[in-house]
């Protein structure tokens, strides 16, 4: 898909690859050029889109680069928009990280997610501490032990962790 290549050593079953998640098939009204349900020969054919996660748009948007969002099917493709949708991912802290704090230490949170995203919100053991924009950072009074770091969008997706806390 990219048109800039470069020659590179590959092996086979060795060399780490993993999916972006940017850029998937989705089937297309090839008349409205929302997401389509079926498949319907002639009316619908699958294209890949790029759907971008926050942190990526916010980098373009600060470059002059105005990527337009992708539309959410309107229709009764219900199960359509909960697969378009990305579920947040937690870039700060980091999984299973240890940090150390004096008496009134903060610790940062941060989270990406698709550009469909409207809030996230953030729990530690359960308990509601904010709700932020994807890419906002979230500050928590840190204290002393282990915790579960959640992070939910708007749509019902989550992400979580855990970190460990040493005074």
């Amino acid at each position: 898909m990219c048109p800039v290549k470069a020659e590179a050593l590959f092996i086979k079953g060795k060399s780490p690859i993993k999916q972006s998640g940017i850029y998937r098939k989705m089937l297309i009204d090839l008349k409205t050029g929302m997401p389509a349900c079926n498949f319907i020969k002639g009316q619908t054919e699958y294209k890949t889109v790029n759907l971008w996660p926050t942190d990526m748009l916010s980098v373009y948007q600060k470059a002059g680069i105005h990527i337009l969002p992708k539309p959410i099917p309107t229709n009764h493709c219900n199960r359509l928009i909960n697969w378009h949708h990305q579920k947040p991912k937690i870039i700060y802290p980091l999984k299973n990280s240890v940090h150390s704090i004096k008496n009134s230490d903060n610790i940062t949170f941060s989270a990406i997610s698709d550009n469909k995203t409207n809030n996230i919100f953030w729990f530690v053991e359960n308990e509601l501490i904010a709700t932020a924009k994807p890419n906002e950072a979230v500050i928590w009074q840190a204290k002393a032990g282990e915790f579960i770091i959640r992070a939910i969008s708007d749509s019902g997706e989550s992400d979580s962790i855990k970190i460990y806390i040493k005074e």
